[in-house]
């Protein structure tokens, strides 16, 4: 096998590990902000099937949810790098 070849399966495995991971990340996130926003108003997150939440309701979810679901993916991208990184050396 070439280097070539080494790179790209570690490439791959980078890659898969970050999906997996990043899946994972997200799902953890939306649950904690959930809590956090069910414990601050009392009430559940707005969804698709609550058709009564209000427009500034459903934007600060949205931007709570985002902000969360974005710094939990960008983590489980760098700890699949470093994770990759200790596999190849």
């Amino acid at each position: 096998m070439t280097d070539d070849g080494k790179r790209d399966e570690a490439d791959g495995f980078e890659k898969l590990l970050a999906l997996g991971l990043g899946i994972v990340a997200a799902s953890v996130a939306r649950k904690a902000v959930a809590g956090v926003w069910k414990a601050s108003t009392g009430k559940t997150p707005p969804g698709g099937e609550q058709g009564e939440a209000d427009g500034t309701v459903v934007l600060l979810w949205g931007a709570a949810l985002g902000a969360a679901v974005g710094a939990a993916r960008l983590m489980a991208q760098r700890q699949a790098r470093a994770i990759a990184r200790k596999r190849r050396s």
